[in-house]
């Protein structure tokens, strides 16, 4: 499987060495959750305009942005256990 991110995406994947999810494994994860997907279904290709994947504090975060309300799709997966965390769709401000 691949995944295709809008242009001006980029990803801050780098994860200490310890058995963490990596970044693909994490998005694997993320593309496995059925309420994911339904915000992804609810919200086109053509709304995206960017997206992060980010480290912190031994999880991973998935930012998809989005446009016509500027809002972003972001969610949280436990890098040890591999669970989708969190999922929100909020409204962001158009100038970051």
């Amino acid at each position: 499987m691949s995944i295709l991110l809008p242009s001006g995406s980029r990803s801050t994947s780098r994860a200490p060495s310890r058995d963490y999810l990596s970044p693909g494994e994490a998005l694997d994860r993320l593309l496995a959750d059925p309420t994911f997907i339904q915000q992804l279904a609810a919200n086109p290709r053509a709304r995206w305009t960017g997206a992060d994947l980010a480290w912190d504090d031994e999880r991973w975060t998935m930012e998809l942005r989005l446009q016509d309300p500027d809002e972003a799709l972001v969610a949280t997966i436990d890098a040890i256990t591999g669970a989708v965390t969190d999922i929100q769709l909020i409204a962001r401000d158009p100038e970051s």
